[in-house]
């Protein structure tokens, strides 16, 4: 859901919106860095849902 709310906001307010607004703003922030946000967002994801899980299951599964 995050990834497709990320690249929404590119899509509809980055250059839909911004892009006639304010000219410069589009020119530094590109697909290349949203799509670099939405790796480091999933690999984010995907560690703080494994610490949990591996803590907890080690805790009430004695493994």
């Amino acid at each position: 859901m995050a990834i497709g709310g990320l690249a929404a906001f590119m899509k509809f307010v980055v250059y839909g919106y911004l892009r006639d607004t304010l000219s410069n703003f589009t020119t530094w922030v590109g697909w290349a860095d949203a799509v670099q946000v939405m790796g480091l967002t999933t690999a984010l994801a995907v560690i703080l849902a494994m610490i949990p899980t591996l803590l907890l299951t080690r805790k009430y599964l004695d493994v």
